[in-house]
């Protein structure tokens, strides 16, 4: 399936993410036999999906993997009728990383330079906007700190390339953040909720080289 094509253009131009779950009749229950159940529920975590998903760029012939994130999901209330989940019924997706303390890290890659750009995107389930402090490491293992700021709750991006306290000299690397750590406000951003949350997190880099012309995404480690 393609999402351009059951969008119908409604959303065209538009980020954001898709949460595809088995269905149940009650919560918990055997996936149900159909799909024409009026408040369908989570199905238990026996019954699960698995996929990949790519970014087809027709004009530069190129294709991206979108990173897809698996596992049993929990959602609040557990009988979240699931074809109406807002964006606080997704609680915690198993295959990301569980935010349960402050010295939890997830590492980016980076790579900056005159014909290499990098976007760096950060999915939670619960809200991380604000400014964050990190860790810069270059490819020589040389750290210094830097801040990014995220201005959405749950399906953000930034530019490394841009974070004004990022050396010149480090144009290939990855970036150590903790996620659990409470972020400062920023403008019209505010605080982040995800700490001590026992929310999900996970990033992605998308790297874009003109040399090849071809875009590459990275999923972000976390430990």
């Amino acid at each position: 399936m393609t999402w351009q094509g059951l969008s119908t253009g409604r959303f065209a131009n538009t980020r954001g993410y898709l949460v595809l779950a088995v269905g149940a009749t009650t919560a918990g229950g055997a996936p149900a036999a159909n799909c024409d159940s009026v408040t369908p529920q989570l199905a238990g975590n026996a019954a699960q999906l698995a996929g990949n998903a790519f970014q087809v760029r027709q004009a530069q012939r190129d294709v991206a993997v979108v990173p897809v994130i698996d596992g049993p999901l929990t959602l609040d209330p557990a009988t979240t009728n699931i074809a109406r989940m807002n964006a606080d019924s997704l609680t915690n997706v198993a295959g990301a990383l569980t935010v349960t303390n402050a010295t939890q890290e997830i590492l980016a890659r980076y790579a900056t330079d005159a014909a290499t750009t990098t976007r760096i995107t950060v999915w939670s389930t619960g809200s991380h906007r604000g400014t964050h402090t990190v860790d810069i490491y270059n490819d020589n293992q040389q750290r210094t700190s830097g801040n990014f700021a995220l201005a959405e709750d749950e399906l953000s991006w930034f530019d490394p390339g841009a974070m004004e306290s990022r050396p010149t000299g480090y144009t290939d690397g990855y970036i150590v953040w903790n996620p659990g750590v409470v972020a400062a406000s920023g403008g019209a951003t505010g605080t982040a909720s995800l700490a001590g949350s026992t929310g999900s997190v996970f990033v992605y880099s998308t790297i874009e080289a003109s040399a090849f012309g071809a875009a590459q995404t990275l999923l972000g480690a976390h430990r």
